[in-house]
């Protein structure tokens, strides 16, 4: 029997926009858990940061970046919330769009504000707490903080040092898109405090067994580590979703860059014998990113970021999304796409091998491999009815992987370790 658990428990952080911080502490709120949810990017619709983004002496883009953070409506954390550095997180959002360098140099500053609140919070805490569990890049002062709790660290992504390597690898062996590349360049103080969170967690939870074996690859004691993969939203595809039957349309989002296989996606589909396939390429990319995909593929079509909901509507309307990625922590995107029935090919380092079944509910291609790709977009654009079987068998594995989901199978991961005496 478990015994009961104290009030404000467990300490939940983020100081970033990953989304699932949030839904664990929402999960372990299901479970009898007292959670407290501190974030500098995500705020309760009643607290400062709500009230100003119906404030309309601000900008409106600034009223839209603040009304994107605010906690969905019926939130279960919303009391359990509090904001943490917020305040820096606005400023920041200010600089990265006045000036880049500026922008990266006032998020840095933010996260060391929000890793010292946090560690405060700790300090004031430490006769109460059961557990502190961080986002990477938040939590390293706080787990330094003397006391009898379980320190838990959230890493969304493959290990920084693999990443390093790997990628270096690919820059050599692929120059055309070297430029191109991204997360591959950690060092200095930004390394060590990934190094000291990874040394000092007592439990690291990663997104994919990928990502857990670029720990494991780094030395990193396979005991430490606990894979949960995540979830997506809830969402039913639009009914009537109007389309081009003379096209076979491609989709690629997110970030537009090498870490996510762009170029080994653009050129496998150059190779394509098949005139009705066309690339939507839906995210930023720089100008020159853009020019570099056009002269590799020229029936490519380029959509700005845009809002979740009328993302998941672009997904509907394609035939198949392509994940090629090169360095995963898990592949969202991917997984939403197969929420709303479009099926996707997914690179071995993604979520690939916790959910994809090859043929029933998506495809798996090795990564930074072209012609795997070009052979499978060529057979699935002359075969609709492959396509949609595949699309059907997707749609139920992901509707069964929501958030709220997630929040809940990953509490019971992290409970028996939080509750077992040190």
């Amino acid at each position: 029997m478990r015994r009961a658990m104290r009030r404000h428990d467990v300490l939940v952080a983020s100081s970033g926009t990953h989304p699932e911080p949030h839904h664990l502490a929402t999960g372990l709120r299901a479970r009898g858990v007292q959670v407290q949810f501190l974030s500098s990017a995500m705020f309760p619709r009643d607290a400062l940061m709500g009230a100003l983004s119906q404030k309309k002496v601000l900008p409106q883009r600034l009223r839209q970046e603040l009304a994107r953070r605010l906690l969905p409506v019926g939130s279960h954390t919303r009391q359990n919330t509090r904001s943490l550095a917020a305040l820096e997180e606005v400023l920041a959002w200010v600089a990265s769009r006045a000036h880049p360098a500026t922008g990266r140099r006032a998020v840095s500053w933010r996260t060391a504000r929000f890793r010292a609140g946090l560690a405060q919070r700790v300090r004031d805490s430490t006769g109460t707490l059961s557990a502190v569990v961080g986002q990477y890049t938040s939590c390293a002062d706080a787990f330094a903080v003397r006391g009898d709790f379980r320190r838990i660290l959230m890493y969304p992504i493959a290990h920084h040092d693999w990443m390093r390597d790997f990628l270096a690898e690919e820059a050599a062996a692929n120059p055309r898109w070297a430029p191109y590349l991204q997360g591959h360049d950690i060092q200095g103080f930004e390394r060590d405090l990934l190094e000291a969170e990874i040394e000092l967690a007592d439990l690291i939870l990663l997104p994919s067994t990928f990502a857990a074996s670029t720990f494991t690859a780094r030395g990193v004691d396979p005991a430490k580590l606990v894979v949960s993969p995540l979830g997506s939203e809830d969402w039913s595809p639009p009914e009537d979703q109007p389309g081009d039957d003379r096209a076979f349309v491609v989709l690629f989002a997110g970030q537009v860059n090498q870490r996510k296989g762009i170029g080994y996606l653009v050129e496998a589909l150059a190779a394509v014998q098949d005139p009705r396939v066309q690339l939507v390429v839906v995210g930023k990319s720089s100008d020159a990113m853009r020019a570099e995909i056009t002269r590799a593929f020229g029936r490519t079509r380029f959509i700005s970021s845009m809002p979740r909901e009328n993302l998941m509507r672009q997904m509907a309307q394609a035939d198949i999304l392509v994940l090629p990625s090169l360095a995963e922590g898990f592949g969202l995107v991917a997984l939403e796409s197969m929420a709303v029935g479009t099926p996707a090919i997914v690179s071995t380092h993604t979520f690939a091998s916790d959910l994809i079944r090859h043929e029933v509910n998506g495809w798996v291609v090795p990564a930074a491999n072209r012609s795997a790709i070009t052979s499978l977009v060529e057979a699935l654009a002359a075969d609709p009815d492959r396509v949609r079987r595949v699309g059907g068998g997707a749609a139920q594995v992901a509707r069964a992987r929501t958030w709220f989901q997630y929040g809940l199978s990953t509490a019971d991961l992290l409970l028996p370790h939080i509750e077992r005496p040190r």
